[in-house]
């Protein structure tokens, strides 16, 4: 009715939280989307919308290039919502923020983890990938040349040989919004 329309026009509640989060951050304004996410775990720590906020926010500080932030994002994530669905990708950012940091041996072991705890997952196999060019590398997983640019070099190619999966992916998210969106009678 026009109350819930009001509300989530007005950003009330977690999911109107969330929603701005998520326009500020489309619209390139990172840190105000940071500022909405951390709004909404703060107003509702328990919402079933925090991990997602968190998740975002390590997000927006990725797109900053201020990768530590981003990691503190994800392991608070990784250890307040160990059965969220963005776990997986969580764990898998982390050990490439590791592995770029050359601390290989913690990078192997979350790798490792991600494919023991979610071996059907897109980041299992890719854990695997990573795991295999640490080998070949002599276990550091690191160009000689410059040092740290060969974890996200292999990166951008393993998402270069998975348009699909990134398209199913963002065409999920879509869809998962709408849902929600839909179930709350908001559209």
């Amino acid at each position: 009715g026009a109350g819930v329309g009001h509300a989530a026009g007005t950003g009330a509640g977690p999911l109107g939280r969330g929603q701005a989060g998520g326009d500020r951050r489309v619209k390139g304004g990172t840190a105000a989307a940071r500022s909405a996410f951390r709004e909404l775990s703060t107003k509702y720590p328990t919402s079933e919308y925090v991990p997602e906020a968190m998740f975002f926010t390590a997000q927006a500080y990725s797109a900053e290039r201020n990768p530590d932030a981003a990691d503190e994002q994800y392991v608070a994530l990784i250890s307040r919502f160990p059965k969220s669905p963005r776990v997986p990708t969580a764990m898998y950012k982390r050990a490439l923020h590791l592995q770029s940091q050359k601390k290989t041996v913690e990078a192997k072991r979350i790798f490792q983890d991600i494919i023991k705890r979610f071996p059907r997952s897109d980041e299992a196999a890719l854990a695997d990938e990573r795991l295999q060019s640490i080998k070949e590398h002599d276990g550091s997983g690191m160009s000689e040349a410059t040092g740290n640019e060969k974890p996200f070099l292999d990166h951008l190619e393993e998402l270069r040989n998975r348009p699909f999966r990134v398209a199913g992916a963002l065409l999920s998210g879509i869809g998962v919004g709408l849902d929600v969106l839909s179930r709350l009678d908001i559209i």
